[in-house]
């Protein structure tokens, strides 16, 4: 199995397995469903560069072009994110940003790309749409003049928690990060991509580097979804418990309500008889004698 940290590349023989048609299922209700009737829609996630051949098919089916935009940061950049947000080691991190944005490159040289970097997005995001519209083909549904102003406001430099890149290390992973990232900035030479994709698959070395920070880190999130998994079995029980608290005081209201409408009803039958209009007088000066003294 695969945690979706580890970015390790997927068999044929993965693609043909029981999930592997379980997840085509999936896949052909949502596009069916959600982006049918669509003229143009796309799916924001690095992971499904792992998963385009599970795509392919589907989207040739119903005559859906497969276009690509690769939005790249500094490993350095997104290992720190990683590394922060997730947990994860550096290793690792590394090893993920290395896989997922090769496996992009080798797709853009099958598909209509764009290859931007997201620094260039923060720093002129007009140029970066319009770049993006050239190298694929694309007409934008709304003008980037129309767009603007909510783009603008989309936009925050701020969020950029990770902005001195520095250097990449020595090592073989280091290496080939590097190597992937002058293609990302220079122009991905298909010559140098496919030795780069050779050298990746061939450096079995990689996996004895990441595998463990991987199965740690899963490890890790393991824990932490059993411990999710007995805190929510924990506030539904305190949820049930609430309800039936709840009941149960509800009923006593509607018993107490009744009982008062009841009484509220037999007192003014009370008021209303012979005998109450009767004695009045008497509950009268009753009244007057305990006032004056």
């Amino acid at each position: 199995g695969h945690h979706w940290q580890d970015g390790i590349p997927l068999t044929d023989a993965q693609f043909q397995s029981p999930a592997a048609e379980h997840a085509r299922t999936a896949l052909t209700s949502l596009i069916d469903s959600e982006f049918a009737q669509a003229p143009l829609w796309g799916v924001k996630d690095p992971r499904h560069c792992l998963l385009v051949p599970l795509w392919e098919p589907l989207l040739k089916a119903r005559g859906i072009d497969l276009k690509i935009v690769l939005m790249w940061r500094h490993p350095n950049e997104v290992a720190a994110s990683l590394v922060k947000r997730d947990g994860m080691e550096h290793p690792a991190a590394l090893y993920s940003w290395l896989s997922h944005n090769l496996h992009v490159l080798m797709l853009a040289q099958r598909y209509p790309s764009a290859i931007v970097s997201y620094e260039d997005l923060l720093g002129d995001w007009r140029r970066v749409a319009t770049k993006i519209a050239n190298d694929i083909k694309l007409s934008w549904p709304v003008p980037i003049d129309q767009a603007a102003q909510d783009i603008e406001a989309f936009l925050e430099p701020s969020l950029r928690h990770h902005r001195d890149p520095g250097t990449l290390g020595d090592g073989t992973l280091a290496q080939l990060a590097q190597i992937c990232l002058s293609l990302l900035q220079g122009g991905a030479d298909p010559a140098r991509l496919a030795a780069l994709w050779e050298a990746f698959l061939q450096h079995s070395e990689l996996l004895q580097q990441i595998l463990p920070a991987v199965r740690r880190q899963s490890n890790r999130w393991e824990q932490r979804a059993i411990a999710g998994e007995h805190r929510a079995e924990d506030m539904a029980a305190q949820k049930a418990e609430l309800e039936h608290r709840y009941e149960q005081l509800w009923a006593v209201h509607n018993a107490s309500e009744a009982a008062r409408r009841d009484a509220e009803y037999s007192l003014e039958r009370i008021k209303s008889s012979a005998s109450w209009k009767l004695t009045q007088p008497l509950r009268d000066l009753k009244a007057a004698a305990k006032k004056n003294g």
